[in-house]
């Protein structure tokens, strides 16, 4: 199965690499609990303590921001789903047990 690697915020050379990180965690909780559309970049830059400039050199727009919340989600989700597959080969009872839990 061939997922995307690289999901990271691009960063400038100018900017602290933990900027778009920092960003991206707290547009991830504010999304999941209160939903995309709902949050806005206000929101976002106020709870991550950064500037707008700083959450637009990382993201270009706010649905950049939410396409890496969506993919950074998307290859969670399968890695969780690979290490449940693993630990159990050949008995699907217990993979499916493994990932719910």
């Amino acid at each position: 199965m061939s997922r995307i690697k690289s999901i990271e915020p691009a960063i400038k050379a100018d900017e602290p690499p933990r900027a778009g990180e920092k960003i991206l965690r707290v547009a991830r909780d504010l999304f999941y609990r209160q939903g995309i559309r709902a949050i806005g970049v206000d929101e976002i830059v106020r709870r991550a303590g950064v500037t707008k400039p700083s959450l637009y050199r990382s993201f270009p727009s706010k649905d950049e921001l939410a396409a890496s919340y969506l993919r950074r989600y998307d290859l969670e989700f399968w890695d969780r789903f690979d290490e449940a597959v693993a630990a159990h080969p050949g008995d699907p009872r217990a993979q499916i047990g493994a990932f719910l839990t």
